[in-house]
């Protein structure tokens, strides 16, 4: 677990994974608000990421999905690893919460949070996970409630594997098969097995409708 005193402790050590500059800038001066003595390490890198969690220690990691080299999904599991019990995991996206938010807390992340977010929804959530809880938005609170009413998934993605999930990710970024074997270091028959997997559990035969399907979904890779 999280060391609770951290709530009300600011001297928290801080790394941002976030390929914009000016978004780490801005991040920084947020998490100065509620905890002035912060301090803050950054990378724009999956690569560096994964050395500086593995090196380092921190009390909270804010990361974007999406960084210079890649998406962090598929090293989620590593970074938590790595990052121990201890340090929590917020994610600081532009990417859209029904999409991914379910999906990366299932796979370690302590919480998810819109760069849309208000003030308030960004102080709960910065509170919340340096007690060592997870914060799930007020919006993605309603959406999981809708989903156990209803019975039904809130979008076709979730049926997807992890896996799965990010060979489509990497399609939609005009990857080839060759260019997706060599980013995750598999080969490229198990890239094409995912691939129909994915294509067969949204029910499309193509690029073009796996496009159309995430415009409907506003899934924006890179975002």
């Amino acid at each position: 677990m999280i060391a609770k005193n951290l709530v009300n402790n600011p001297a928290i050590n801080v790394l941002i994974a976030e390929d914009h500059y000016l978004v780490r800038k801005v991040t920084k001066q947020v998490v100065k608000t509620y905890y002035p003595q912060a301090t803050f390490e950054e990378t724009d890198s999956i690569e560096e990421l994964a050395d500086m969690v593995k090196n380092g220690k921190y009390d909270l990691l804010i990361l974007d999905i999406y960084l210079a080299d890649g998406n962090v999904i598929s090293t989620l599991p590593y970074i938590k690893q790595h990052a121990g019990p201890e340090t929590g995991i917020l994610f600081f996206t532009m990417c859209k919460e029904d999409t991914y938010a379910k999906r990366l807390i299932q796979l370690g992340a302590d919480g998810f949070l819109n760069k849309k977010a208000d003030e308030n929804e960004i102080k709960e959530s910065l509170q919340k996970i340096l007690a060592g809880e997870k914060y799930i938005s007020p919006y993605m609170q309603r959406k999981l409630a809708e989903e156990v009413v209803s019975g039904r998934k809130s979008n076709p993605f979730e049926e997807l594997t992890n896996k799965e999930f990010e060979v489509m990710l990497y399609l939609l970024q005009g990857h080839s098969l060759n260019d997706i074997a060599d980013i995750t270091h598999v080969s490229v028959s198990t890239v094409s097995s995912h691939k129909k997997r994915m294509f067969d559990r949204l029910k499309i035969t193509s690029l073009v409708e796996l496009t159309q399907l995430t415009a409907i979904h506003n899934i924006i890779p890179g975002g």
